[in-house]
């Protein structure tokens, strides 16, 4: 019989029958003594039966040597409360066999320490079952190594209670496979927290099915650096609403070629917010393609320093219904580069508030077939600065259609280089309220080719400041046919230079009005070779103050028929000095009249 009293040596004899055989009442006078000196030898001989017979004591008296000799089946009969009772060590002394026999109610019973203390071998062999039965806190109380060490199997058993548990520091912890092993619906167990705990490598390991799990909620708990670290494939599958869920930290945060890689459903997903966010590398990288899904509130989001880093080639690909689209403030930022491959139908799509809207600069960069493609009213919307900016190459291409709807302030912008560059057609189509719009400026640098091909309205809308501009050089280019539609006013206008320069077969054309319009300062302007040239009628027309302000030298080249055209009156205007400074010949064809007056 055995009793408190028995020593260890006599324990120690017991033979494996003897163990086995033990009463209750044996087993509980059992002291920690006695209860070590059991054998490696001994201790697989009791029976599952008599497990229960021990006490909380009498258990934590088992060494950790002893812990692992006892049967599987010895460790299953232990009650929740033996079991609890069990130290650290020797929870960590449990051999494999031994954990994988533990029951789910035995495994719900395990404290949150003694599941901290299982080995990750122990733990690998915990059935799909007996990881079920772990409660909220036994999960939260594994270590991070303990939870790389679960299978995948274990991980795909957790139920969606368990994986909402696991902590940020575990949920870092998880193998890239064991996540991988995570299906949807545990994907979309994990908080934003969680989510926001993963790792860069831990999200690049997730596949297309469990990103296209992800709540808005979870996609906007994603920090900018997993943002980064999302595959392209991945990326690809995000829906609309996945995808409007991205902040704009978040879509800044995309690469370039996640940029690439975005669908055109997603771009046209964007918000207008989310466009604006993009950076300026992130426009550039958008594909053409997905450029041109862009719709106009979608075109009219992008800023001005977005406007400036779109290529050439995304430039060229805007429709024209997008280009219509583009704010005055994004016209005015496109770069001179991008403005000139700009096709004509894109050209044409331009309004005329967009026209307006360009530069000076931009408009001198546009290129002969883009000035060629700009319509009347698009023309005529042009600013008196951007029409300065003209190139004369350019200029020299407006059709009589682009010259006709130029305005008198557009004429007036018009820079003298620009006056010479304009072809004889096209000053030929030029209105009168056009023609007198020309600064004296521009009237001076009007080429003679051009000014001869003035019709006769265009000269009678010549005002006296433009006819006192023309040059002695413009004056002699003028032809018979213009010189006769000068209006006395005109005519009044000419400086004494410029009488002084008119051809003899020019001032053979003027009419007796125009002769008579001639001031006494411009009668005595008038070469001896002019007076010489005047017909009979244009002498006899001459008033009795332009006959006085004839020079005595141009008065004595007067021929024989000229003088004798001089009517009485005429004669008598004659100042004393004329009279003596004409010739006998001229004296002696005097009629008898003309003596006696």
């Amino acid at each position: 019989m055995i009793n408190s009293t028995t020593t260890t040596t006599e324990i120690q004899s017991l033979t494996t029958t003897e163990v086995s055989a033990l009463t209750v009442t044996e087993i509980s006078s059992l002291v920690s003594t006695q209860i070590q000196a059991f054998t490696s030898t001994q201790i697989p001989s009791f029976l599952d039966t008599q497990m229960p017979w021990f006490s909380v004591t009498q258990l934590k008296a088992f060494t950790i040597t002893q812990i692992p000799s006892f049967e599987s089946t010895d460790i299953n009969a232990l009650t929740q409360t033996q079991l609890q009772a069990l130290t650290s060590n020797q929870i960590q002394a449990l051999s494999t066999d031994q954990v994988a026999a533990l029951t789910t109610t035995q495994i719900t019973a395990l404290t949150t320490a003694q599941i901290a203390k299982l080995e990750i071998t122990d733990l690998a062999v915990l059935a799909d079952t007996q990881v079920e039965a772990f409660s909220t806190n036994q999960v939260v109380a594994l270590t991070t190594a303990q939870i790389q060490a679960l299978t995948t199997t274990q991980i795909e058993a957790l139920s969606t209670t368990q994986v909402a548990a696991l902590s940020t520091a575990q949920i870092a912890k998880l193998e890239t496979t064991d996540l991988a092993a995570f299906a949807d619906t545990q994907i979309e167990t994990l908080s934003k927290l969680q989510l926001a705990a993963l790792t860069t490598t831990q999200i690049q390991a997730l596949t297309t099915s469990q990103i296209e799990a992800l709540n808005t909620t979870q996609i906007s708990a994603l920090s900018t650096a997993q943002i980064a670290n999302l595959e392209t494939t991945d990326l690809a599958v995000f829906s609309d609403t996945q995808i409007q869920a991205l902040s704009k930290l978040q879509m800044t945060a995309l690469t370039a070629t996640q940029i690439q890689a975005l669908t055109t459903t997603q771009i046209e997903a964007l918000s207008t917010t989310q466009i604006a966010a993009l950076n300026t590398t992130q426009i550039a990288n958008l594909e053409t393609t997905d450029l041109a899904a862009f719709s106009d509130t979608q075109i009219q989001a992008i800023t001005t320093a977005q406007t400036i880093a779109l290529t050439t080639t995304q430039v060229e690909a805007l429709s024209t219904t997008q280009i219509a689209a583009l704010t005055t403030a994004q016209v005015a930022k496109l770069e001179v580069t991008d403005l000139a491959v700009l096709a004509d139908t894109q050209i044409e799509a331009l309004s005329t508030t967009q026209i307006a809207a360009l530069t000076p600069n931009q408009v001198a960069a546009l290129t002969t077939t883009q000035i060629e493609a700009l319509s009347t009213t698009q023309v005529a919307t042009l600013t008196s600065a951007q029409i300065a900016k003209l190139e004369t190459t350019d200029l020299a291409v407006f059709a009589d259609t682009q010259i006709e709807a130029l305005s008198a302030t557009q004429i007036l912008a018009l820079t003298t280089a620009q006056v010479v560059a304009l072809t004889t057609t096209q000053i030929e189509v030029l209105s009168t309220t056009q023609v007198a719009a020309l600064t004296a400026a521009q009237i001076a640098k009007l080429e003679t080719t051009d000014l001869a091909v003035l019709a006769d309205t265009q000269i009678g809308a010549l005002s006296k400041l433009q006819v006192a501009a023309l040059t002695t050089t413009q004056i002699q280019a003028l032809t018979t046919t213009q010189i006769q539609v000068l209006s006395s006013t005109q005519i009044q206008a000419l400086t004494t230079a410029q009488v002084a320069s008119l051809e003899t077969t020019d001032l053979a054309k003027f009419a007796d009005t125009q002769i008579q319009a001639l001031t006494t300062s411009q009668i005595g302007a008038l070469t001896t070779t002019q007076i010489g040239s005047l017909s009979t009628t244009q002498v006899a027309a001459l008033t009795t103050a332009q006959i006085a302000k004839l020079e005595t030298t141009s008065l004595a080249l007067l021929v024989d028929t000229q003088v004798e055209a001089l009517s009485t009156t005429q004669v008598a205007a004659l100042t004393s000095n004329q009279v003596q400074a004409l010739t006998t010949t001229q004296i002696e064809v005097l009629s008898t009249t003309q003596v006696a007056a």
